[in-house]
């Protein structure tokens, strides 16, 4: 599959139609990122992207002398960045996070690269909980969590532990199926129950602490796709996220970072979803 037809793949999810083109060029352009004007992502030295201000229009560029890399390498993560950013140009809340459903309810794993969203989704999916979305979170206007890709990105140590193949040798995240882990894929919105921020345990202990309104706004903005670029111009998205808090509990969930403990994590969880 090549660059082109993987993130015709991703931005096919986007319920707004998102009109994309490709061009090999000989070195990409040193814009910054800026909003109210066409917006670049700076991937790579090898690849980047230009929207459009209102999230409908994508121009990806590659170097000339990267056509022939491997596409998995360019385009993991990238797809992702690409598609948060549509969704939020277009008005629409979008976080980084992962989200599955426990007991009818949606609960979602927000954080950085490397803190876990992944793991601890493919786990919970092990478990029997339904899979909702990996990477891109998007959340309707009546708090619900939009059904994203099928799939799930693992590094292959982590796809083993679980009884996944790890034969393609690699040092990035592979994707995986959801329906392996033996996982329902949801087809229609989820009502979201709980927002989680994933942060390592300063000892062996599973808790949550639930954070003010106001703190909330400000750490789902910050893992919002580059979201507060876009709020000066639009000024409804930052509304959107006020609605969003006002109406579902955010989190820090505090847990070892140990695979040996994501049992004790996942019960936890579910007691958590007992109390809504």
């Amino acid at each position: 599959m090549n660059v082109l037809e993987t993130v015709s793949r991703d931005l096919a999810q986007i319920p707004q139609t998102v009109r994309l083109s490709l061009e090999y060029v000989p070195s990409l352009p040193t814009a910054k990122k800026k909003s109210g004007t066409p917006y670049w992502i700076d991937w790579t030295e090898q690849l980047g992207a230009w929207v459009s201000n209102d999230g409908s229009d994508v121009k990806i560029l590659i170097r000339d002398d990267a056509r022939e890399i491997d596409v998995g390498e360019l385009t993991l993560g990238f797809t992702s960045v690409l598609t948060g950013i549509c969704l939020n140009l277009q008005g629409q809340v979008a976080i980084h996070a992962n989200a599955v459903s426990l007991e009818d309810w949606g609960i979602a794993f927000v954080g950085y690269s490397g803190k876990g969203k992944s793991t601890l989704s493919a786990y919970c999916a092990s478990r029997g909980a339904g899979f909702i979305t990996d990477d891109v979170l998007v959340i309707d206007e009546n708090s619900r969590i939009v059904p994203g890709n099928p799939r799930i990105k693992l590094y292959p140590e982590a796809g083993e532990i679980l009884g996944l193949d790890a034969s393609e040798d690699t040092d990035y995240k592979i994707f995986y199926e959801p329906a392996q882990l033996g996982a329902v894929l949801h087809q229609q919105p989820v009502p979201l129950g709980i927002i989680y921020l994933l942060d390592e345990s300063p000892d062996e202990r599973i808790y949550a602490e639930r954070l003010p309104q106001a703190q909330a706004v400000f750490d789902l903005l910050t893992h919002g796709y580059d979201v507060s670029l876009f709020i000066p111009t639009n000024p409804n998205l930052l509304n959107a996220y006020a609605h969003l808090v006002k109406q579902t509990p955010v989190k820090k969930l505090f847990y070892p970072r140990d695979f040996v403990m994501l049992p004790q994590v996942y019960d936890f969880l579910l007691k958590e979803v007992h109390q809504l």
